[in-house]
This record gives C-alpha cells, structure tokens and sequence, in this order.
C-alpha cells in the first residue's frame, strides 16, 4: 500500500488516487470508514482508518483520505481533465436536434450569433451536454453549467476552421 496524502482526517472522503473517477470509494465519519462491515472481521461495526488501510484487499491501492478542501481540489482536477480539457465534438445537424428535442434545455441561447443550449440532465454535479451551431457548423461538449468559462464559445468553432 501507498499512500502519498494525509490519511489521519476523522472526517472526510477515501478516495483511490490512481483510479479516481470523480466518485469517493467511501467516507470517514468521527474516525471509521462507513459501509465496511463486510471487511471486519467483527460485522457489527466498521472498520478504522488504519484497519481499512491494512485490509488486504487495499494492499495495492493508492489511498488517501481527504478532508473537504482536498476532495473539492481532486475532483475539480478531475472534472477539467475529463470534461473540460478535452476539445468539442463536431455532430451532425440531426444529433443536434435530436438532442435539443430530448428534454426541455436548462438554458438555451443566442451569443454573437452562436445558437447553444445546455441539456438540463446533469451528467454528474453541475457538469452537462452543451450543444452550440454557428455558420453551418454544429458542436457538442460536456461544461459545467455553473462555470461560463468551459462553455463551447467561438472560439472553438474558430479552431475547428482552422484545423
């Protein structure tokens, strides 16, 4: 076992570093793991930090325990490094229609005479489908509702031009 944070928070998120998926494994509440009964040996109560950590089936994991501030900070890297970062996706004219007709949008618009909207299903958190068209080009991304600056802009339909 590896362990590369501070792993002594009595009350936080257990998290696996190498593996994260935006999704804590579990969390610690006043010192003990929730939800590992079946891992004890004794069933009637959860293990601790240190016995969840010494369990065998974490000997090869890379595990840490986050208070608040270091779980926002992980999954905030997570989100931008699969969502964020990642370059919009040119669709067809059906898809996006298809998409927009699939629910009612969350928030849909006009911006320089890029037409977009947001699906109003969150993926996970804040984090939805954006679909934007300007001049006969039609794109798609997943951006953070709550955060302007991951949207699809012109920007990216520039680079697609460029490209």
């Amino acid at each position: 076992m590896k362990t590369s944070l501070k792993t002594a928070v009595s009350n936080g998120y257990v998290v696996d570093l190498d593996n994260f998926s935006g999704i804590p494994i579990t969390i610690v509440n006043d010192g003990c793991v929730v939800c590992t009964r079946q891992l004890s040996k004794l069933k009637d109560r959860n293990l601790t930090v240190p016995e969840f950590l010494a369990h065998p089936s974490n000997q090869q994991r890379n595990i840490a325990v986050l208070d608040e501030a270091q779980y926002d900070q992980l999954l905030k890297t997570h989100n931008h490094q699969t969502y964020f970062a990642k370059p919009a996706e040119v669709i067809s004219v059906d898809t996006f229609y298809d998409y927009f007709g699939a629910m009612p949008t969350l928030r849909q618009g006009n911006k320089l005479g890029m037409l977009y909207f947001l699906m109003s299903e969150p993926l996970t958190g804040s984090i939805v489908r954006m679909c934007a068209h300007y001049d006969g080009v039609y794109l798609t991304k997943h951006v953070d509702y709550l955060a302007p600056e991951t949207w699809i802009s012109l920007r990216d339909f520039a680079k697609r031009a460029a490209a």
